[in-house]
């Protein structure tokens, strides 16, 4: 590395322990000066390389193509398949929480997506298979999954997941009043 990258490295540095920019702008020029070839501290002097950033991408294709594999292998659902999803979301949710910690903001918002997925995926799943044909109870499942993402959108300050919860409970209203028709 030549000398104007390593001043530059220092200074980013510098940046980071003195709160002047955010420690993610940090870490972003920081990878970006260092070419993802050196290792870079932590605020807790603890060294991290970028690999643990490599492995958060990672994780949602792996998870994502889980899933899909799960999904495609049958048309039917059994419940041990369900099962199955659920603990998927659940490590979804647990993986995205372990990335927020690690301030990879573009992460947390993949494993986000992924879980209201996911989600989606096991409440729509899970109510055809407890009550097949009764499409009340499947309304009444997508409308509770949307309450729980606009509450969450609203309590982790999380634009797009309140939007979403909300166009969940329009258009299911929309479609309950149709359906009347």
């Amino acid at each position: 590395m030549d000398e104007r990258k390593k001043v530059i490295v220092e200074e980013i540095k510098k940046w980071r322990e003195s709160k002047l920019l955010p420690e993610t702008y940090c870490n972003f020029l920081l990878s970006l000066y260092l070419e993802g070839d050196v290792e870079e501290e932590t605020d807790n002097g603890a060294t991290s390389s970028l690999k643990s950033y490599r492995t958060a991408l990672f994780m949602p294709i792996l998870i994502t193509l889980l899933s899909f594999l799960l999904l495609g292998a049958s048309v039917l659902m059994t419940a041990n398949e369900g099962i199955l999803l659920f603990g998927i979301a659940l490590l979804v949710i647990a993986s995205g929480w372990l990335a927020s910690k690690q301030s990879i903001a573009l992460i947390k918002h993949i494993y986000v997506l992924l879980a209201t997925s996911i989600s989606f995926l096991f409440v729509v799943l899970f109510s055809d298979i407890l009550f097949s044909e009764n499409r009340f109870v499947l309304g009444l499942s997508i409308l509770f999954l949307s309450f729980v993402w606009v509450v969450v959108g609203l309590r982790a300050k999380i634009v797009y997941l309140w939007i979403a919860g909300a166009g969940g409970i329009l258009l299911l209203a929309l479609f309950w009043m149709l359906e009347q028709v």
